[in-house]
C-alpha cells in the first residue's frame, strides 16, 4: 500500500509533471507514491492494482501500475493507468 495519495487531480498532475515533465501525465494516468520515496511499485509489478481503502465503501481499484523512474525514488511517484478514465469502456465491454 502507498502511504500518500493525491485526491485533487490537477494538483497531483502538477506535482507529477515536476518529476516527469510537462505533458508527460495524460488524463488517462494518475500518480501515487510517498513524497519521501521508499514505497512504490517496481519491476514485475506492472499491471498490479492501486487500491483505495475507504472506511465507508471498502476497497476500490483506482489505478493499474504502469511506469515510473526507478523504484520508490523520492520525488518520482509511480504512474498508473487511471481506471476511472476508462469506466465507460470497461462497462461497455463487460456487457454480455
Amino acid at each position: 500500500m502507498l502511504s500518500h495519495w493525491c485526491y485533487r487531480r490537477r494538483e497531483c498532475t502538477e506535482d507529477c509533471e515536476v518529476a516527469y515533465g510537462k505533458g508527460a501525465i495524460l488524463d488517462s494516468m494518475v500518480c501515487a507514491g510517498h513524497e519521501l520515496g521508499g514505497k512504490d511499485t517496481c519491476r514485475g509489478d506492472t499491471g498490479g492494482p492501486l487500491i483505495l481503502n475507504d472506511i465507508k465503501d471498502g476497497r476500490t481499484v483506482i489505478g493499474i501500475s504502469s511506469w515510473g523512474l526507478g523504484c520508490g525514488n523520492p520525488g518520482f511517484p509511480g504512474v498508473y493507468t487511471n481506471v476511472g478514465f476508462y469506466t465507460d469502456w470497461i462497462e461497455e465491454n463487460m456487457k454480455d
